[in-house]
């Protein structure tokens, strides 16, 4: 009985200790992590340590074209090199569920995406919700992007007549009609919605989104910012890039599946994490 008791404290204290080891990864510095190289290897990247030669690499041979979507990234690597570079961005931090010790924030703010994570990310605050975690203003921060018909066809739109024609409309939607907290649900809810750029035809990016938000000058007090995994990082970066140093926030997030995406779209995602990660550094 002593010999079981010693073990499932001893299991405790490791569970524990992995626990906090495992949520400091997301809060790392991605070019700073002890398994960058290795990734770096495994992808067939060659460059020196220094983040800017990182950051110009990883630009040119990561990135996806401009005005692609990430969803539209299909897998192009070999089984084997594709376990390698799963095995590596999970000890990196991109795939476990990140969530909060507090229980008080002044806004929620769900980041603006495609259906499906949109959908994600409010059930993960409405989960938070049912956890404890309080707030006292709903923030959608979204754009004007058309839907794309290959992963948000007008059949999903089963609810209405009036079918959302772009992201800022299905967020209300997909909130509309999701089964929410009365409590919640009565809270002030703001969506800040940045217009399509006709001229470039360029979508409103996270940055763009942020900045129509800052315009109207809200008071800039304790925000949880609402991902998914493995955007956690990239959001928080971009964030920190556009808000005042004092500013308090976290970023949360379900966790993701190998399943749901593959090798292009974490390279992709680690190409804009480093970017952000620079122009942080050289800003401060």
């Amino acid at each position: 009985m002593i010999r079981l008791i010693l073990f499932l404290l001893l299991w405790l204290t490791w569970s524990v200790a992995y626990a906090m080891e495992d949520a400091d990864l997301a809060k790392r510095f991605p070019s700073e992590s002890s398994y960058l190289q290795e990734l770096l290897v495994a992808a067939q990247m060659e460059c020196d340590g220094a983040l800017e030669s990182l950051v110009n690499g990883t630009q040119k041979k990561w990135l996806r074209p401009p005005k692609q979507e990430r969803w539209h990234l299909t897998e192009t690597r070999e089984l084997g090199d594709v376990e390698k570079i799963y095995a590596l961005m999970e000890k990196m931090g991109f795939f476990h569920e990140i969530s909060t010790e507090k229980s008080h924030f002044d806004y929620a703010v769900i980041l603006g995406a495609a259906f499906p994570r949109v959908k994600n990310r409010m059930n993960f605050l409405i989960d938070l919700w049912k956890r404890g975690i309080r707030f006292r203003e709903l923030v959608f921060l979204t754009g004007e992007r058309p839907l794309d018909p290959e992963i948000e066809p007008q059949t999903i739109f089963i609810h209405t007549q009036a079918l959302p024609q772009n992201e800022a409309e299905m967020m209300i939607y997909v909130y509309q009609h999701l089964e929410v907290p009365g409590e919640m649900r009565q809270l002030p809810l703001k969506v800040v919605s940045v217009p399509f750029d006709k001229i470039s035809g360029k979508r409103p990016a996270r940055g763009d989104t942020i900045r129509g938000w800052l315009e109207g000058s809200p008071d800039l007090e304790k925000c949880l910012f609402v991902s998914n995994q493995p955007y956690c990082t990239y959001d928080t970066l971009v964030i920190r890039n556009h808000f005042p140093k004092n500013f308090s926030f976290e970023v949360v997030g379900s966790a993701a599946d190998h399943l749901d995406v593959n090798t292009n779209i974490l390279l992709d995602n680690l190409a804009r994490c480093l970017y952000e990660e620079l122009q942080l550094k050289r800003n401060r």
